[in-house]
């Protein structure tokens, strides 16, 4: 048996508020910064005696960080058993956090 983590950070945009303000005939919009708050998932996944994955699912700490991300309780271990069983991933850290990012880019957390 075996733990493969892979760590991955990945800056996420919160909304952009704009403010509204009364100027003259109209209205002015103001928009306020940007904020960048990284995001850290945590990818580990517990893994068994071969390659294949049949036994194979993810740590506790990777559900976690995905429902500290924004995730519901039902899609952080959908998106993580997904993650930890894919067999292309298997030994493949750097697999784990492409495989994240496209995950975390294709479908953000809601914060």
């Amino acid at each position: 048996m075996k733990i493969l983590t892979a760590a991955l950070t990945v800056a996420a945009l919160l909304p952009a508020s704009a403010a509204f303000a009364h100027q003259g005939h109209g209205y002015k919009v103001r928009h306020a910064t940007q904020q960048v708050q990284p995001l850290k998932v945590r990818v580990s996944c517990q893994r068994f005696f071969s390659d294949e994955v049949i036994w194979d699912r993810p740590n506790g700490v990777f559900v976690d960080d995905l429902r500290a991300a924004g995730y519901n309780p039902s899609d952080s271990q959908s998106i993580a058993t997904s993650v930890c069983r894919d067999e292309r991933l298997v030994d493949n850290p750097e697999g784990l956090g492409d495989k994240m990012r496209e995950i975390l880019a294709s479908n953000p957390p809601r914060r």
